[in-house]
């Protein structure tokens, strides 16, 4: 059978992740600087150059430049569970390719360590076609394979367990950017890793594709990636929110448990 054009980029696609590393792959350093701003009960620093202040009921993170090296590490204190919400990324002023970048530290049982991380990278072709590349390492963690999860209206749709560790995001109609709203950290109590994004839609001709198999599309608004067969985790005591590309970055909300 002729292989179909989709799969053939897929193959090149992942030909190309497994040459050149996300850089998901990259460590994380607690390179902190500046002094320390305690917002919704946590403790702020700023990475790189990237300078804080509150506005209002908002954090800004401002001051950012190329390649995903500033943004804030937020101290998570042992909690379990971790959720921040932004304001839409696309009205910041976000170039055709604009990175975030989460490292989670924390505790399987002995020391304090990176557990893991996740990439987003957006690309846009034109103001049409945004597509996000996203990204997971759970390799310390050694974990086997991901668990891909995609809900729509808070019910589960569709559910893969692969090797793969990227997906694709890209909206069919209704928006110009593909980037979710927020992102929840899970981990705590022996439970798995877990990385939720959500994204808005409030408006009714938003819908989204998350391709999580080669040639299929699923139709949801909400993408939960899973370390499959991975160490439990303890706790989460930090993290890094690296952004590049975009001018400022405003966080909106958080909570934790």
């Amino acid at each position: 059978m002729k292989p179909s054009f989709r799969g053939f980029f897929y193959l090149l696609l992942l030909a190309w992740l497994t040459l050149v590393p996300f850089s998901a792959s990259v460590q994380g350093t607690q390179g902190q600087s500046g002094p320390t701003i305690e917002y919704f009960g946590l403790n702020h620093t700023a990475l790189g150059r990237a300078e804080l202040s509150l506005v209002e009921e908002s954090l800004l993170v401002s001051n950012i430049g190329p390649g995903g090296l500033d943004g804030v590490f937020v101290e998570l204190n042992q909690a379990t569970q971790f959720r921040m919400t932004w304001q839409d990324i696309n009205e910041s002023g976000a170039s055709n390719t604009t990175l975030l970048n989460f490292v989670v530290f924390g505790s399987t049982g002995g020391e304090e360590e990176i557990l893991s991380s996740i990439f987003l990278e957006q690309t846009q072709r034109d103001v049409r076609t945004p597509t996000m590349f996203i990204e997971t390492d759970f390799r310390n963690l050694s974990a086997t394979a991901h668990t891909f999860e995609v809900y729509n209206d808070g019910v589960l749709v569709d559910t893969a367990t692969s090797e793969f560790v990227f997906t694709l995001v890209t909206p069919m109609r209704g928006t110009e950017a593909a980037w979710p709203d927020a992102m929840t950290l899970l981990g705590g109590n022996g439970q798995p890793m877990t990385y939720i994004m959500e994204w808005d839609d409030s408006l009714e001709d938003v819908v989204f594709t998350f391709r999580i198999r080669d040639n299929f599309q699923i139709i949801g608004d909400e993408l939960r990636l899973i370390a499959a067969n991975a160490l439990p985790v303890l706790n989460l005591t930090g993290t890094e929110v690296r952004v590049g590309d975009l001018p400022e970055f405003t966080i909106l909300s958080e909570t934790f448990e």
